[in-house]
């Protein structure tokens, strides 16, 4: 019982620092710091046979992991959100390809907030993911 209270702390806590970094960001651009709807992508574990080449061998419990951070999310912001499921917003198109289109509608003043993975030239995967959804919910991919 003891690290099942744990896990539930650990969720919670990290949903609080993704909060805190939301609203950092907002104010850092002089922005309000209020977080009126979120757009989130709800993960979904494929069976191994439609798993992507690239996610072959990797643990599911990433993903479960992953929808727990979400929904605690969910629970600690006070907002209306809009929550797809990967197919939903971004249909069948490849990542890489999905992606390219996600970066190429941003603004040269967009583009410069977009980090680039450590040690790399390329943008982080996930963060380009995220722009996606926030580009698919505004209506501009």
């Amino acid at each position: 019982m003891h690290h099942a209270r744990e896990r539930g702390v650990i969720l919670r806590t990290m949903a609080e620092e993704v909060n805190g970094w939301a609203l950092a960001q907002l104010r850092l651009r002089g922005l309000p710091a209020k977080i009126d709807h979120l757009a989130i992508e709800f993960p979904r574990v494929r069976d191994k046979r439609t798993q992507r080449r690239a996610k072959k061998g990797t643990d599911p419990n990433d993903l479960v992991d992953l929808a727990g951070i979400v929904g605690a999310i969910l629970a600690t912001v006070d907002a209306v959100s809009t929550v797809w499921l990967p197919e939903e917003w971004k249909g069948q198109v490849p990542k890489e390809i999905h992606n390219a289109r996600a970066i190429a509608r941003l603004s040269p003043e967009e583009l410069v907030n977009v980090p680039k993975r450590p040690r790399a030239k390329d943008f982080d995967h996930n963060v380009v993911d995220a722009i996606g959804i926030g580009l698919h919910y505004s209506g501009r991919l």
